[in-house]
């Protein structure tokens, strides 16, 4: 609703907020949409604060999960495919600077979890 009655700056700066207090609290994990890692503010918070993990899909495998719900406000066009791609080929270059990328697919969910926990404890490893 914020979204579409006052527009996507003012949803991504509430939506700052909203991350910057999360990330302020006790450990955890916190699922964004695509567009909070895109804003370079919340990405610097997540930076300073998270590890933050970009969880990779192809296109076919994007356009299969969103069809399963109606929410998205810059999918609601006629070619939602069409926006997909450009909102791929923009946003993959910064998501690119997630700590760590998995590459998802069509398989389990448990497999992705798997995969992701196995990456964080490397990850952790060479952290100090």
């Amino acid at each position: 609703d914020i979204f579409a009655e006052r527009g996507e700056c003012e949803f991504r700066r509430g939506e700052r907020q909203v991350i910057g207090r999360l990330l302020d609290g006790d450990i955890h994990v916190l699922a964004t949409g695509g567009g909070a890692f895109i804003d370079p503010r919340t990405r610097a918070l997540m930076k300073q604060r998270a590890i933050s993990i970009w969880l990779k899909a192809p296109l076919d495998v994007l356009m299969k999960r969103v069809a399963k719900r109606d929410h998205r406000p810059l999918l609601k066009e006629d070619d939602p495919r069409a926006v997909m791609k450009r909102l791929m080929d923009e946003r993959y270059p910064i998501y690119a600077e997630a700590d760590l990328v998995i590459e998802t697919g069509t398989g389990p969910h448990n497999s992705a979890v798997v995969t992701i926990l196995n990456a964080l404890r490397a990850h952790l490893a060479k952290t100090p």
